[in-house]
C-alpha cells in the first residue's frame, strides 16, 4: 500500500479531521466577505483574484493540519515521511507512469467535459450548433457591441470557427496554468482529507469528500455561482453530486500516480474546459446547469460509469505497485 496511507493509520483522526474541516469550511466565508459587504456580489470587481484566494483555503488547511497538528517533519527522516509527502507533493518514480497519469487526467477530463455536453443533448437539456456555432456568435457580437467595435459585428460569421478552433487549443494549453489554483483546492482534498479518511473504506471516503468538496463552495453558490436562478438547496446538492463523481475520479488517479499533481492537473483542465458550453451550443445560451453540462445530473452519467468500473475493477484500491517512492 501507499506509505503515506500505511503512517496515516498510526496518526489520531478526529482531533486533526476537526481542525481541517473547521479551517477549510471557514476561511471561504472570510475571504469572500468583500463580496457581501459591497453588496455586489458576483459583479465586484476584484471578483477574480478573491475567488483564487478562495480556491488556496483548502490548501492552506492542509499545511496547518499536517504540520502544526499532527507535526509531520518537513523532510523525511528516521523512517518517517515529510509533510510533503504525506500531501503528495512530490513527483513519484517510476516517472513514466507518473506523467502518463499526469496526461491522462489533463487530456481525459477535457473529454469528460466535452461528453458532458453531449449527454446533456441527448436528454435535451443542451443544443449544439456545430454548423454555425449560433451561440459563440451571440456572444462575440455581445462582446463587439458592449466595446463599440461595430466593424467587428460583420466579421464575426467569417471568423467564428477559427475563435473555436482558438478557443479548443488555448483550453488545452491553458490548463496548465489552472493547475496553480487549482493546487490550493487539490492539496485539501486528494492531499490531506481523502488519505485521512481512507481507513472508513471507499465508499465513505468518496461520499464525504464529495460531501465536504461540496459545501466547500457555498460561499459562492450562495451568490448564484454556478447555478444562476436556483436556490441554495438545489445548487449545494447539485455542486456535491458533480463534487462526489469527478472527485472520485480525482482520487483515482491520485491513488495510481501517488501523488496530488495529476489531481491538480484534471482540477484544472475541468476548470479550463468549462467555456465549451458557449463555444458549441445553440443560441440563445439558455440552459439550466443543474441539469446540464458536467455541473448537471446529465453531465456525471459518463464519469459515473467511469467510477463504477474502476470500483468494480478494484482500482480504488493502493496495491504493493503504486508504493510511495518519492524523487
Amino acid at each position: 500500500m501507499l506509505r503515506s496511507f500505511l503512517h496515516e493509520r498510526k496518526k489520531g483522526f478526529a482531533r486533526p479531521l476537526i481542525v481541517y474541516l473547521v479551517v477549510a469550511l471557514g476561511l471561504p466565508w472570510l475571504v469572500t466577505l468583500p463580496l457581501y459587504l459591497s453588496g455586489k456580489g458576483l459583479a465586484h470587481g476584484y471578483f477574480t483574484p478573491i475567488a483564487l484566494a478562495m480556491m488556496a483555503t483548502p490548501m492552506i488547511s492542509a499545511l496547518i493540519t499536517v504540520f502544526a497538528v499532527e507535526r509531520y517533519p518537513m523532510t523525511a527522516k528516521d523512517g518517517q515521511i515529510s509533510g510533503w509527502q504525506r500531501l503528495g507533493l512530490t513527483f513519484t518514480k517510476p516517472y513514466r507512469r507518473f506523467f502518463g497519469y499526469f496526461v491522462l487526467a489533463w487530456l481525459g477530463t477535457i473529454l469528460l467535459v466535452f461528453l458532458a455536453l453531449v449527454t446533456s443533448s441527448w436528454f435535451g437539456f443542451y443544443r449544439f450548433d456545430f454548423a454555425n456555432l449560433s451561440g459563440l456568435q451571440s456572444v462575440l457580437i455581445e462582446q463587439a457591441s458592449v466595446h463599440g467595435r461595430t466593424d467587428d459585428i460583420a466579421k464575426v460569421s467569417a471568423t467564428v470557427h477559427e475563435v473555436m478552433f482558438a478557443q479548443i487549443i488555448s483550453t488545452i494549453f491553458f490548463s496548465f496554468l489552472n493547475i496553480i489554483p487549482a493546487l490550493g483546492e487539490e492539496v485539501g482534498w486528494r492531499g490531506w482529507l481523502m488519505p485521512h479518511l481512507s481507513r472508513l473504506g471507499v465508499l465513505p471516503t468518496i461520499v464525504f469528500t464529495g460531501i465536504i468538496w461540496g459545501l466547500w463552495h457555498l460561499p459562492l453558490l450562495a451568490l448564484g455561482y454556478n447555478y444562476p436562478g436556483k436556490n441554495l438547496l438545489v445548487s449545494a446538492g447539485a455542486m456535491v453530486g458533480m463534487c462526489t463523481v469527478m472527485g472520485a475520479l480525482f482520487y483515482w488517479v491520485r491513488l495510481r500516480s501517488c501523488s496530488v499533481w495529476p489531481a491538480a492537473m484534471a482540477h484544472g483542465a475541468l476548470n479550463g474546459a468549462a467555456g465549451f458550453a458557449f463555444v458549441f451550443g445553440a443560441a440563445p445560451l439558455i440552459y439550466d446547469t443543474s441539469l446540464a453540462t458536467i455541473l448537471g445530473v446529465t453531465g456525471w452519467i459518463i464519469p459515473g460509469v467511469l467510477v463504477a468500473i474502476i470500483w468494480l475493477t478494484g482500482g480504488f484500491k493502493p496495491t504493493e505497485s503504486t508504493e510511495l517512492q518519492p524523487a
